[in-house]
């Protein structure tokens, strides 16, 4: 607040189209700082800057008691431009009352105009253009989250904000210069730690990325070494049999037990599988397995038995054809 009673700025603004801009104004002049160099020895302050948020504008004595009282304790009044802002043909037009009111104070001609919407040279509330034909127009219309993005439309607006906040901190004309220069050593540092930041955050996504890439890459080498194996171990057995009856047995269980793993390994990859030749190996093993089962049904044998003629031409065709495996 500034030195004795009152507010630095008063906000005047139309609720219908100009709410939003003033308020994201109103937040802006709140946070601003000035630098360090230009305090001259006194105490770094916040700007004490009044909007009217409350909505009791039907009672008739509102304004009086409680709009009127803070725009003539401001030192300079903020008139939010936008369409609707306008002088109106019918009702009460509070725009043109507090321009009227504050005309007539001791900051009489501490008037400064922000174009929020419209053209930049639209018809102004109030005619102040033609009541203040000197006073500051500084365009806001691209105060928006995406437009601050860019680098050139942010300094703009930052260089929009000065002329107001330049004013309002009772900054001389000979020190405006060096207030911008400031403000952009200050967006520069900004803008370099958020490019920190976001460099940050892109080498440790890509880490992280290449990290699974990696894990999964593992993963995917161990089930193919794991193919591999049951298929050595799936022909070797099947090789055997027969050899020695006394161990067939045992042999045949081995049999099956590596054909479980290939099948529990297929389910982890679709990219990877044991040959053709083992592939054949396990099928006739299954079927040989249903064979053995003590309660086998008669109608699961006659497929079993279908199914084994089916494997056996599959058979023959091995041998005939080349085997890439």
């Amino acid at each position: 607040m500034p030195d004795g009673p009152g507010y630095d700025a008063f906000i005047s603004y139309r609720r219908s189209d100009g709410a939003r801009a003033a308020a994201r104004l109103r937040k802006r002049l709140l946070s601003f700082k000035l630098p360090k160099s230009l305090l001259a020895g006194t105490q770094q302050r916040r700007l004490s800057i009044f909007m009217d948020t409350a909505y009791e504008r039907g009672a008739a004595d509102f304004y009086d008691q409680t709009i009127k009282p803070a725009l003539m304790s401001a030192r300079w009044l903020i008139i939010i431009a936008t369409p609707d802002a306008v002088q109106r043909d019918k009702g009460d037009d509070w725009i043109s009352r507090e321009v009227q009111d504050f005309s007539k104070g001791s900051h009489r001609t501490n008037v400064i105009l922000a174009r929020a919407k419209g053209e930049f040279l639209d018809r102004m509330p109030a005619d102040v253009d033609k009541r203040f034909p000197h006073m500051q127009i500084v365009d806001i219309r691209n105060d928006s989250f995406f437009s601050h993005l860019s680098p050139q439309v942010n300094a703009r607006f930052n260089n929009e904000i000065l002329k107001i906040a330049g004013p309002l901190f009772d900054v001389s004309l000979d020190n405006m210069p060096k207030l911008r220069r400031e403000e952009e050593k200050r967006q520069m540092f900004r803008l370099g730690m958020v490019s920190g930041v976001l460099a940050s955050l892109v080498a440790a996504t890509i880490g992280a990325s290449y990290y699974t890439f990696s894990k999964a890459n593992e993963a995917l080498h161990s089930v193919e070494e794991g193919f591999a194996v049951s298929e050595s171990n799936i022909l070797s057995m099947a090789g055997e049999m027969g050899a020695d009856s006394a161990d067939d047995e045992n042999k045949r269980l081995r049999l099956f037990s590596n054909c479980e793993h290939a099948a529990r390994l297929q389910e982890l990859s679709v990219a990877a599988s044991i040959g053709k030749v083992a592939k054949l190996i396990c099928r006739m093993q299954s079927i040989g397995e249903v064979g053995k089962a003590d309660k086998a049904k008669p109608e699961d044998l006659k497929f079993r038995v279908a199914e084994l003629r089916t494997l056996i031409g599959e058979a023959k065709q091995l041998r005939a054809d080349p085997v890439d495996e």
